[in-house]
């Protein structure tokens, strides 16, 4: 069997166990560890067309914000969230102090059967109450895998019937948490440039949606995201280029036009301003 990849950044960290679906490994098993990690720093994330497993995630330290079928939560301190496989989200840190988190992502040929028995059939948040016993139990399943390349990911397996044990302690005790901030003024704006991030939208435009000043949605984007309203729409419109990108065999100047981008030269020199590649060689690279 090959050897787990397990990778440091700072105190960041985390394995991609390599699955073998022969008999007697992890692969073979209904339910196992396809990945698991902690992220001092949780970077922004937008997920279009979701991810390919579930997967469980919670706050450390910090605060974030989840969005998912269009409703917004906090992911304060103590509160976790289960994201079932390709659901479409998007997940970032509320403030400049570091949203850190630990996730775990799921896999095997019962995933489904198991999570939808525990009830877990949509995006829920959750109050964990006192993360200690979920984090002992993630930590443990790290160790195993990384300490014992053969046996490491199926002994970790077992440990994570004990970890989703837990998770659904909370949520079967009235711990799912209710939508906490979708009407703040934001959280309306965030959610209408989900909607029209290819239309032509004003600063004038987006405060009548949220109902407050220029100003005050410029504090809000910068204390919230540490970001312009404006960078923000570019870097939502670029996050959909890319998927188009790759997904899709569409030249430049249409892809241009789909993000809202009529000018297909500045749609490419704002493309490499973020991404350091122009649209052509990002998908030659990434395809």
């Amino acid at each position: 069997m090959a050897e787990n990849k397990a990778v440091q950044n700072g105190n960041s960290y985390y394995v991609y166990p390599v699955i073998n679906n022969e008999p007697g490994h992890e692969g073979a098993l209904p339910i196992y560890v396809y990945g698991i990690g902690y992220s001092e720093s949780e970077r922004h994330v937008i997920r279009n067309k979701g991810y390919s497993h579930p997967q469980i995630i919670y706050t450390v330290k910090g605060e974030g914000t989840l969005i998912v079928d269009g409703v917004t939560y906090t992911v304060a301190p103590n509160t976790g969230f289960y994201i079932p496989a390709n659901v479409p989200h998007e997940y970032y840190g509320n403030s400049d102090e570091d949203w850190s988190t630990k996730w775990v992502v799921l896999a095997g040929f019962a995933v489904e059967e198991t999570l939808t028995n525990l009830g877990l059939t949509k995006a829920c948040v959750v109050s964990l109450g006192n993360i200690s016993r979920i984090d002992k139990l993630a930590t443990e399943m790290y160790y195993l895998i990384i300490r014992d390349n053969f046996y490491g990911s199926m002994t970790a397996a077992g440990v994570l019937y004990s970890f989703l044990l837990e998770f659904f302690k909370c949520t079967s005790n009235k711990g799912k948490i209710e939508n906490l901030s979708a009407k703040s003024p934001l959280n309306k704006v965030l959610a209408y440039i989900d909607l029209h991030f290819a239309d032509n939208l004003t600063l004038d435009g987006m405060c009548s949606v949220a109902d407050v000043s220029p100003q005050h949605l410029c504090r809000l984007f910068r204390r919230k995201l540490s970001i312009r309203p404006m960078e923000y729409i570019a870097k939502k419109r670029i996050q959909e280029a890319k998927a188009l990108l790759l997904n899709s065999p569409r030249n430049i100047a249409e892809i241009s036009r789909i993000v809202g981008y009529n000018n297909c030269n500045y749609f490419c020199i704002t493309f490499k301003k973020y991404e350091g590649v122009s649209p052509t060689e990002y998908r030659k690279t990434m395809g």
